[in-house]
């Protein structure tokens, strides 16, 4: 689904989409959402920055070659060797990730994490695309824990 001509005709709207609601000031009320939950320094810097047509451009740019790319490592990934991974999925469907593209996604990630010898797939059950946003301590977590000498448990949270 993801690589298919569908799919990225579906990006292309949504580039051109999203280009006009920027220029419209209407961006950043589309994806309010997104941003309600951040600390208020970085919700500011969000509204100021993140929602322009630079960032925009930004995608558009990326969307020319990144599906191509991921296709690319999907064929040929990296050998991990001892390298620790982990992959952290939403647990939930949401616009633009109905519930079956959300499930093939993290089936997706299990198989990626588990081709390293130290994988751990971890499901953010309380998360759609945006798991640093809605439960940045599962982030923080798994930072802790890959970064511990001999990578035992989280750390407990304060």
């Amino acid at each position: 689904m993801l690589f298919s001509p569908g799919f990225r005709r579906l990006e292309r709207i949504a580039i051109r989409t999203n280009l006009l609601l920027a220029r419209t000031r209407l961006l950043g009320v589309t994806y309010r959402s997104s941003v309600r939950d951040l600390p208020g320094d970085a919700r500011r810097d969000m509204r100021r920055e993140g929602f322009t047509g630079t960032v925009v451009r930004t995608h558009a740019v990326q969307a020319r070659t990144f599906l191509d790319e991921l296709a690319t490592w999907r064929a040929n990934p990296p050998d991990l060797g001892g390298i620790p991974v982990t992959v952290i999925s939403g647990g939930l469907p949401g616009i633009g990730m109905p519930s079956t593209l959300r499930a093939a996604a993290n089936a997706s990630h299990a198989r990626r994490a588990a081709r390293s010898a130290d994988g751990r797939h971890v499901i953010a059950e309380r998360s759609g695309h945006y798991v640093p946003v809605t439960e940045p301590g599962i982030v923080v977590d798994e930072i802790f824990r890959l970064a511990e000498p001999g990578r035992g448990r989280a750390r407990a949270r304060a």
